[in-house]
C-alpha cells in the first residue's frame, strides 16, 4: 500500500482551520500539523482566488505523510526529553548532558525539516539526510537512558520512525 501524500496547501489549509494545533502532549496525540494531513480530500480548487505565479508548479510538490508526522512527533518527543535531562541534571547528576546536547539538536533539524518539507525546498533531500544522521546519534544516546527514563525510550522510538520514514 502506498504512503499518502498531500499538496502543501492541503496541509497549510487544514493548519490553519484547526488554529495551528500541531502537538498536545499527555498522550502524545499529535494532530500533525492540525486536521492538514488528515484532509487529504481538501477542495483544491482555486477559483476563488486570483495570484500570480505559476501555480501548477507550486501545487505539483508533494508532501509525504508519513515522514511529516514522524517529524512533528520527533520533535515533540525531543523537547520532552530534553526537560527531563534538564530536570535530572538539576538535581547535580550530569549524567545525561549528552542526551540533552543530542535531543536539542534533533528537535531543531526536526523543525527545520518539517519547513523545508513542507515548502518544497530544493534542498530537502539533504537537510533530511542530516536529520536522519542527527537522529542516529540521539537514539544512540536516548537508548543508554530508556531502562530508567521512559522519554528517553519514547525519544529513542520517535528517532526511529523518522530513520524508517526518510529512508523509504
Amino acid at each position: 500500500m502506498a504512503t499518502p501524500t498531500l499538496s502543501r496547501r492541503g496541509v497549510l489549509v487544514g493548519a490553519v482551520g484547526s488554529a495551528g494545533g500541531v502537538a498536545s502532549c499527555g498522550n502524545l496525540g499529535l494532530s500533525a500539523a492540525g486536521a492538514g494531513l488528515a484532509d487529504a480530500g481538501a477542495d483544491t480548487s482555486h477559483e476563488h482566488h486570483e495570484h500570480g505565479g505559476d501555480h501548477d508548479m507550486m501545487m505539483s510538490t508533494e508532501i509525504n505523510h508519513k515522514t511529516l508526522h514522524a517529524l512533528l512527533h520527533c520533535k515533540a518527543m525531543s523537547e520532552i526529553c530534553h526537560s527531563v535531562c534538564i530536570d535530572v541534571m538539576q538535581t547535580g547528576d550530569t549524567s545525561m548532558a549528552d542526551c540533552a546536547r543530542r535531543v536539542r539538536e534533533t528537535a531543531a533539524i526536526c523543525d527545520a525539516s518539517i519547513t523545508f518539507v513542507t515548502s518544497g525546498s530544493p534542498l530537502t533531500d539533504e537537510l533530511l539526510a542530516v536529520c536522519k544522521e542527527t537522529c542516529e546519534l540521539c537514539k544512540a544516546e536516548c537508548d543508554k537512558h530508556a531502562d530508567h527514563h521512559t522519554e528517553c525510550a519514547e525519544c529513542a522510538k520517535s528517532c526511529v520512525d523518522v530513520i524508517e520514514a526518510i529512508g523509504a
